[in-house]
C-alpha cells in the first residue's frame, strides 16, 4: 500500500513539473534567440577594414625661416597605413574610428655653414595617428566626414651635409631624454600633434572604397626651451605646424556590407 502511494506521489510530482520544465526550456531558448539577434544586429552595424594611402605633406606657419634657411617649403610625398572601424547609427549617419602609421614632413632649405650656401633637405616625421570619432554623413555610397586627430611622434630626421659634402640623415631633431641636441639644443620636435581632418569616401563595391582627406594641425611642432638663458631674441613659441592631403584606398574585411 505504501509502495502504491509513493508511486502515485512521484507520478503526480512528475506531471506537475513537466509544464514548469517546458516553460524554463522555452524561456532559455527565447533568451538565446534574443542574445543571438542582438549580436547579429551589432555585427551588421560595425565594419572593420584596412587602408593604404598616398600622402602629400607640408609645413605652414610664420616662423619657418627661424628653423630653416628659407620660409618657403615644398610638398613631400609620404604614406599612411592603418585600419578603420565604422559604426552605423542609422541609414545616413555613422561614426568613423581610425588608427594609422603616417610619414609626413616637407622639403626644406638649410644653410651649409662651410660654403654659406643653401641646399634642399628632406625633413621626415613618423607619427602614430588616432582619429577617435569622425561624425560621418552617408548617402548612396558617398561619405562626408569631419573630426579631429591626435598624433604621437615616433621618429624624425632631417638631411644635413656632412664634412665630406654629402647628405646624411640626422635624427637629433627628434630630441633626446634631456632635450639636448648639441648646437640646436633649444629646437626639438614636439612629441604630440593635434588637429582637424575632413574628407570624403566613395564605396565602389561592398569591399572597396576610395577616399580623399585634408588635415591641418594646430600644434607648434618645435619646442622652444632655454630661450632666455641662450640669449636668443625669440622668446615665444615657434609657429610651425603640419598640414597634409591623403588619397586612400580602403578594403572592408567584414562579411556584411553597409552599402
Amino acid at each position: 500500500m505504501n509502495i502504491r502511494k509513493s508511486f502515485l506521489y512521484l507520478l503526480l510530482c512528475r506531471l506537475i513539473s513537466l509544464p514548469l520544465q517546458t516553460l524554463v526550456a522555452q524561456t532559455d531558448s527565447l533568451r538565446f534567440e534574443q542574445e543571438f539577434e542582438q549580436q547579429f544586429a551589432l555585427q551588421k552595424r560595425l565594419t572593420i577594414g584596412l587602408q593604404v594611402s598616398y600622402l602629400l605633406s607640408n609645413l605652414y606657419g610664420k616662423d619657418k625661416n627661424f628653423i630653416f634657411a628659407e620660409k618657403a617649403t615644398r610638398w613631400q610625398s609620404g604614406f599612411q597605413l592603418g585600419s578603420f572601424l565604422n559604426t552605423r547609427i542609422n541609414d545616413n549617419f555613422r561614426l568613423k574610428h581610425e588608427l594609422f602609421i603616417t610619414q609626413r614632413g616637407a622639403n626644406v632649405s638649410l644653410l651649409d655653414n662651410s660654403s654659406s650656401e643653401t641646399y634642399t633637405s628632406q625633413f621626415r616625421t613618423y607619427y602614430l595617428d588616432l582619429c577617435p570619432i569622425n561624425p560621418t554623413f552617408y548617402y548612396k555610397g558617398l561619405e562626408v566626414y569631419l573630426g579631429f586627430y591626435i598624433s604621437g611622434l615616433m621618429y624624425a630626421d632631417i638631411q644635413r651635409i656632412n664634412e665630406q659634402g654629402k647628405l646624411q640623415r640626422d635624427n637629433s631633431i627628434f630630441g633626446t631624454p634631456d632635450n639636448r641636441e648639441g648646437e640646436n639644443q633649444n629646437k626639438y620636435l614636439q612629441k604630440f600633434d593635434f588637429g582637424l581632418n575632413t574628407g570624403i569616401n566613395y564605396q565602389f563595391s561592398p569591399k572597396i572604397s576610395l577616399g580623399l582627406r585634408y588635415a591641418r594641425g594646430f600644434t607648434d611642432l618645435f619646442q622652444y626651451a632655454n630661450s632666455f638663458t641662450n640669449d636668443d631674441t625669440k622668446t615665444d613659441n615657434i609657429n610651425i605646424s603640419n598640414h597634409f592631403v591623403v588619397l586612400s584606398i580602403g578594403y572592408n574585411l567584414s562579411k556584411n556590407s553597409q552599402k
